[in-house]
């Protein structure tokens, strides 16, 4: 691209395909073009190059609305998307997108005076926030009388699942309060700490990433008060339950529950807990940092699942599954003569028989026999085989990540039926968030980041 440069124009020259340089244009010829970049290196480019943007002038590069940039290009968005970034303004708009960039620090953006700036306001005549699209949609909602979608989209540890938080915060703030719908409202914010201790965990990138995918649909009556909400999950990463990569944490609610071994004697006696250590499905993550306080609180996840309506016996069930998942992995085997599977810790296995509430003899012979059935299920003939040592192991570790699985998917229904419209409603509109996951490539890649 040569159209319009001369001599001691500004651009930018691609050295690569993530790197690109500014430079100066010290001569214009005929069939090249003479830069001397930034960091002092003498380049000929042949004009008309793919390689070679213009720069935007120096007075535009901190526009706060990306599509009134001269050249709306790769380099010129990234160079103001970074120049804004370094004076902590996180927020930018391309037309009606939202780019936000995570500060991986508190910058104090998202307080009661500021959420009260964006109520009733242009979404084109603010600063860009998180708010001002909540804003949008709220007021689209109410004035156009039609559904909103908010997508919420990027790359693990961008800050998708912070910004989903804050909108439904927002929400929740301007929405009409009504004696009838306060403690739905309530509900509906404190069912993501309960997502988070279930689905969330500490990975290289990220102390809280979202290791699943959630479309959340918020209700409003025909007052716009905030009358109920759904949940619909998606791509549970499973394959956490049973490995981690190195440096990397199983989900938050693992290590929050073995944290009550010595604070909860009555609890540890009834789940047989013991420290993170002792675990093999968790061990390796148990002296990994975490900074985010709420991944180690087990009394902030109790307490949020109070607040849904989840106490007592309910939640001593769940807690049951959990300590039945961590004490299938002390599960171990060895071989007969004949290289069949044979258990080598029964006792393990009873106490997760007891914690599931099965038959601890058909479990342990589920694990190291399989049946067969050939043919038709009532006309063909049944066998049993035995495993090896290392189907056997393939067989506790499916069943700990399919328990997991289906704990996860009850307790979103559970939450559904808590959050569920309670009062007569003549006609509701919702705003629908769909906070997707994140790509991460691994050095061992499993069926959820195929997905992705």
């Amino acid at each position: 691209m040569s159209h319009g440069i001369h001599t001691t124009a500004r651009v930018w020259l691609k050295t690569s395909n993530l790197k690109w340089i500014a430079g100066t244009v010290d001569n214009v010829g005929d069939k090249f073009l003479s830069i001397t970049t930034e960091d002092g290196q003498h380049i000929e480019v042949p004009r008309g190059s793919d390689k070679l943007s213009q720069r935007t002038p120096a007075g535009m590069e901190m526009v706060d609305n990306l599509t009134t940039l001269p050249d709306l290009d790769e380099p010129n968005m990234l160079h103001s998307l970074n120049a804004r970034y370094k004076q902590n303004l996180i927020y930018t708009r391309t037309g009606p997108i939202l780019v936000a960039l995570n500060p991986w620090q508190d910058l104090s953006l998202y307080g009661n005076d500021v959420m009260q700036s964006y109520r009733r306001r242009n979404f084109e005549q603010v600063p860009p926030h998180v708010f001002a699209i909540a804003e949008a949609a709220f007021s689209n909602l109410q004035s156009k009388m039609k559904d909103q979608t908010i997508l919420v989209s990027g790359d693990s540890g961008s800050g998708k699942t912070e910004s989903t938080k804050f909108m439904m915060q927002y929400l929740a703030t301007v929405a009409n309060h009504t004696v009838a719908t306060a403690n739905t409202e309530q509900q509906v914010l404190q069912c993501n700490p309960v997502l988070e201790a279930f689905g969330n965990a500490k990975t290289l990138r990220n102390d809280n990433s979202s290791r699943f995918g959630k479309y959340i649909d918020i209700h409003f009556d025909e007052h716009y008060a905030l009358c109920g909400a759904k949940i619909d999950t998606y791509l549970l990463e499973k394959s956490r339950v049973v490995g981690q990569e190195p440096g990397e944490r199983n989900f938050h609610i693992f290590y929050q529950l073995c944290s009550q071994t010595l604070e909860d004697p009555d609890l540890s006696k009834e789940l047989d807990l013991r420290p993170a250590e002792q675990f093999r499905y968790i061990a390796a993550g148990a002296q990994v940092a975490v900074a985010y306080k709420p991944a180690t609180s087990f009394s902030y996840t109790r307490k949020a699942l109070e607040a849904i309506g989840i106490a007592g016996q309910e939640t001593l069930e769940i807690l049951k599954v959990l300590a039945a998942v961590m004490h299938l992995g002390e599960v171990t085997f060895s071989s007969d003569k004949d290289q069949n599977a044979v258990m080598a810790n029964p006792l393990e296995c009873d106490t997760v028989a007891r914690l599931l509430g099965c038959e601890a003899e058909e479990l342990r012979s589920s694990f190291v026999k399989r049946k067969i059935q050939a043919g038709p299920q009532d006309l063909g003939d049944a066998y049993t085989v035995s495993q090896t040592e290392q189907q056997a192991v393939d067989t506790r570790d499916a069943l700990a990540r399919a328990v997991y699985g289906s704990l996860f998917d009850a307790l979103v229904r559970r939450i559904n039926l808590s959050l569920s419209i309670q009062t007569k409603v003549i006609k509701t509109r919702r705003i629908s968030i769909l906070d997707i996951f994140g790509f991460e490539h691994f050095k061992t890649n499993h069926f959820e980041q195929f997905c992705i």
